[in-house]
């Protein structure tokens, strides 16, 4: 099993590489919180049934000890049956570490992801609007290194103020728990962040 991680993190820069050259979108992202730190960069590539979604992104939480994480994703979206709305479902590749007080442990796994992004309808604010969230999950046998289990949600809105670029407001939440002896030990941060989204 870690030799299917280690392989999907190593080919989700090659699909992303070869997305770019014919991407019809990429976005770019910035996210910043009072102990956070965010950057990444999400790929769409138009298919004939739906689109293919690839991502990395890298995150930082310094609050009562630190979360470090570099993940990549893979997913196919799609949209959904009210207009506006889109999904997406996919899997989800992670590596970093976590630590609090004397308790420090490597962390990684592989995970489920699901998500969806609804347009406001025009009209209803004065800028292009949408709303998102994503949340994924490893069970414990998709958790290695020292990890037993892992959640995570975001959930946010994207105010477009020019064509190409949006604010963004956000709330996150993780969840980690820990097998490392001697006693097994948990992490849950949630915060709000703020940054940019540049599309092109």
């Amino acid at each position: 099993m870690k030799k299917i991680f280690f392989l999907f993190l190593f080919m989700i820069p090659v699909v992303i590489h070869a997305d770019i050259s014919s991407a019809q979108t990429c976005e770019v992202f910035l996210n910043a919180g009072s102990s956070t730190v965010q950057a990444g960069l999400d790929v769409e590539h138009r298919m004939d049934q739906g689109k293919l979604l690839t991502g990395l992104n890298g995150t930082l939480v310094n609050d009562e000890g630190r979360l470090r994480l570099i993940e990549g994703h893979l997913a196919i979206g799609n949209d959904m049956l009210t207009t506006g709305l889109s999904g997406k479902l996919g899997i989800k590749g992670f590596a970093g570490s976590a630590d609090r007080g004397v308790r420090d442990s490597d962390i990684s796994g592989l995970g489920f992801l699901i998500g969806g992004v609804y347009s406001l309808p025009k009209g209803i604010l004065p800028i292009s609007t949408k709303l998102f969230a994503d949340l994924s999950f490893s069970p414990s046998p998709l958790c290695f290194t020292e990890l037993d289990r892992y959640f995570d949600m975001k959930t946010g809105v994207d105010f477009y103020l020019v064509e190409n670029a949006a604010l963004e407001l956000a709330y996150q939440h993780y969840s980690l728990r820990m097998k490392n002896g001697p006693g097994d030990w948990s992490r849950r941060d949630d915060f709000l962040t703020i940054g940019v989204k540049l599309r092109f």
